[in-house]
């Protein structure tokens, strides 16, 4: 069977890769040399990489304007501690211009350069089509111009923490085969991650995309991490998850879209901030999905399928929220203390069947009777009725199979669909009228010469009629008071029967007109 993933993809074509090692930037970055056999996050020579990081950022800085400096000067870690030293942000500060020029000279001989001059730093950088076949660490790198890593492949990991495009930085078709880290980056221009692919955990918790942020046909391997990021326009459409997802604290201040994306396992967006539209459409949640005090202007999620728990709890939806043809597969959103907008919509949405196990089924039971208490406020009342009907289904579970309280409230949805249906107690009268009818007209007839019972059903079904009507005393008026005494005893129980479900049927009757019509 076809890989859903391999399917997903864009077909495209795929150049040839090239050794990273025989890349003048690739050597410019690892001036000093590269990571050893075996380096990881954990493990590697950190002094190697200071040197590096150092060589690279003194190199970078004569392209730098007074207001990027201001910028970089500001970057604090999470502990306040400035991001970058004042060494790096001084131009001649331990920074030997001859040995630097020694170093390149030797290293890009070292894989056949000849007469390569150092790269002007407010270039491009071309990383494009590179095999990485060793520990990548640019962690504090500051990148002038364009960072182009398109249809590169890490085959052991990548470390991109800390680093600061000031352009363009574009990963588009990249592939990351072990951990990657993408923390605390910030990229000033447009984020190219289409069609990437990440095989193991990857992190870009605290990292800023300052323009646009295109993820679309992404694919997530494994665990995923967006914590504390903050994006302006956000692009993750068709992308797959198939870990879990982090989206806590991020901040979201232009549009964002999840359109057609697939969530495998758990997701979570909790108090994530949507400051403008967002979009959740056609989008599926094969797992658990936490949106608990996240903040949403114009919301989309129709089309959707919820297979997991929606957990909504403490939201506020500060505008329009379209749920309409959504399917929750299994549970009902759960929306406990949350603040739905008058603009919410779920025509046409898909709920579940009321499970077997009762404490399930009272899980139900509370998230339906708060979705009917926020339809009550916002007087959105066919909503609120809807609710209420799935409540009482999930009600019956709780009550157990025997009990008396869910027979009456099965009966209260076949006779009425829980007052909302005006037909069904109408069939329910007439049958009442038709079915007292016959026994009479039989009784009427029997014994007699013309015993033929059908002649006298115009007059039983007057009785019937009587019956039904009885409370308003209209039998007197059309039949004789002692023929009314002489009446068998069963035809006596049987008028009383008749007048009990008329009775009923008229205000089933009377409560879907009242509920149709909003009359109070």
């Amino acid at each position: 069977m076809t890989d859903f993933a391999d399917s997903h993809a864009v077909a495209e074509d795929k150049p040839k890769l090239k050794p990273a090692n025989e890349n003048p930037w690739y050597i410019l970055a690892t001036l000093h040399g590269e990571q050893p056999e075996g380096a990881d996050f954990l493990n590697y020579d950190r002094s190697l990489h200071a040197k590096n990081r150092r060589t690279w950022n003194k190199w970078a800085f004569a392209a730098f304007t007074n207001d990027q400096l201001e910028f970089l000067r500001n970057r604090v870690d999470k502990e306040g501690n400035p991001t970058f030293s004042s060494e790096e942000l001084t131009p001649n500060n331990g920074f030997d211009r001859a040995e630097f020029k020694k170093l390149w000279s030797q290293r890009i001989n070292c894989f056949g350069g000849t007469n390569i001059e150092i790269p002007n730093p407010d270039t491009y950088k071309d990383f494009v089509n590179n095999c990485f076949n060793k520990y990548f660490n640019v962690e504090g790198l500051i990148f002038f111009g364009d960072g182009r890593f398109d249809y590169a492949v890490f085959e052991k990991g990548a470390n991109f923490n800390d680093v600061v495009f000031f352009h363009s930085a574009d990963f588009n078709s990249a592939k990351f085969l072990l951990q990657s880290k993408f923390c605390n980056v910030v990229i000033h221009q447009h984020a190219g991650f289409s069609k990437v692919k990440f095989s193991k955990d990857v992190e870009f918790n605290d990292a800023i995309f300052k323009y646009i942020a295109d993820f679309n046909y992404a694919i997530f391997r494994n665990t995923v991490y967006f914590e504390n990021v903050k994006f302006k326009f956000s692009m993750f459409g068709n992308v797959i998850f198939f870990g879990e997802f982090n989206f806590s604290n991020t901040k979201f201040d232009e549009m964002a879209s999840f359109t057609y994306s697939r969530f495998n396992k758990r997701a979570v967006f909790d108090n994530a901030i949507f400051s403008n539209d967002c979009s959740f459409s056609m989008v599926k949640f094969k797992n658990d999905v936490e949106f608990q005090s996240v903040n949403f202007k114009k919301s989309f999620f129709n089309n959707s399928i919820f297979s997991g728990r929606a957990d909504f709890t403490n939201a506020q939806f500060l505008s329009c929220t379209n749920f309409s043809k959504s399917d929750f597969k299994k549970f009902p959103p759960k929306f406990h203390g949350a603040s739905l907008h008058e603009g919410t919509v779920w025509h046409g949405a898909t709920w579940p069947d009321p499970p077997s196990d009762k404490k399930i089924a009272q899980q139900h039971v509370y998230n339906y009777e708060r979705l009917k208490q926020e339809m009550e406020r916002l007087k959105k009342h066919e909503d609120e009725l809807e609710f209420f009907a799935l409540e009482m289904r999930a009600k019956r579970v709780v009550e157990g199979k025997w009990s008396g309280k869910r027979w009456i409230n099965a009966a209260y949805e076949w006779f009425s669909d829980y007052g909302r249906s005006v037909l069904r107690p109408a069939y329910g009268l007439a049958a009442t009228l038709l079915l007292g009818a016959v026994p009479i007209a039989l009784w009427m007839g029997w014994g007699r010469e013309d015993w033929f019972w059908f002649p006298k059903l115009k007059n039983a079904l007057g009785l019937s009629l009587a019956n039904i009507l009885s409370l308003i005393g209209i039998r007197k008026d059309f039949f004789d008071a002692d023929w009314l005494l002489i009446l068998p005893a069963w035809i006596k129980v049987l008028s009383g029967t008749q007048t009990l479900l008329g009775l009923l049927f008229a205000f089933l009757i009377g409560l879907a007109l009242r509920n149709r019509f909003r009359l109070k």
